[in-house]
């Protein structure tokens, strides 16, 4: 995302080329909504094949934008995801105790996922440890969580399929919030993984998503980025970008 942020920037392209994202990171979460999926092996067979081919079929592609965040003072970063409260705690044992064993993409997350989850139902401070932010959307009143897990991002997709951003409404930014002393957790948290919120998901019981054009932030603690943990104190603008155009294979 950081080097499609600076293509933004710099614009050294007279017309923006075609994206091709390999799995070669950690989690691979992008790769796996808008890239060439599997391991990078089999990512690389598949993308010189396609190179290599007459190609007169349509080019299998997906347009995203990615996320501009401006914190105050800072240069713009860029990325796809941003995560906070238990997804911070979450992120961090799986660096820690997964990724350090050579675990990699959907299962490494998966894991993570699984034991925060886990972690938050035992009342575990490792995980269950919540965050005050004053969220705002499309320039409105701020209004003031205390947010058990905070998600924002352009991918439809996540890790391990998860879907948890379930609003109709216009907007490339998706927002999800689940409040701290959110009802029936386990239950509600994993219909919302699977892209398919019960009942229970509704504002009254903690939980909250929307579409959006620009989110503004405050908040003193961390915040993920495409996996990168930046720590903020202050206001912190995120918005969309243009699309790009991503190859899908």
């Amino acid at each position: 995302s950081a080097i499609l942020g600076r293509v933004l920037e710099t614009r050294p392209f007279a017309q923006t080329p075609l994206v091709a994202l390999l799995p070669a990171g950690t989690a691979n979460m992008n790769a796996g909504d808008v890239g060439i999926r599997g391991s990078l092996t089999k990512a690389v067979a598949r993308f010189c094949e396609w190179c290599a081919s007459e190609r007169t079929a349509p080019v299998p592609s997906q347009q995203r934008s990615l996320l501009k965040v401006e914190c105050t003072g800072e240069e713009p970063r860029y990325t796809m995801f941003i995560g906070a409260g238990a997804v911070i705690h979450g992120t961090e044992y799986a660096h820690e105790n997964i990724h350090s064993r050579a675990v990699r993409d959907d299962f490494s997350v998966a894991l993570g996922t699984a034991r925060t989850v886990w972690g938050v139902l035992r009342d575990d401070p490792r995980f269950n440890k919540h965050v005050t932010i004053d969220l705002s959307f499309n320039g409105g009143e701020p209004e003031r969580h205390d947010t058990l897990i905070l998600a924002i991002s352009t991918l439809r997709r996540l890790a391990f399929g998860m879907r948890p951003f379930w609003s109709d409404a216009p907007g490339a930014v998706r927002v999800t919030v689940m409040d701290q002393g959110c009802t029936k957790f386990a239950r509600t948290f994993f219909s919302i993984a699977r892209g398919k919120p019960n009942r229970n998901a509704v504002p009254a019981s903690g939980y909250h998503s929307d579409n959006v054009d620009a989110v503004s932030l405050r908040l003193a603690g961390k915040l993920n980025l495409d996996g990168e943990i930046i720590e903020v104190d202050g206001d912190a603008r995120i918005s969309a970008t243009e699309q790009f155009e991503f190859l899908v294979l």
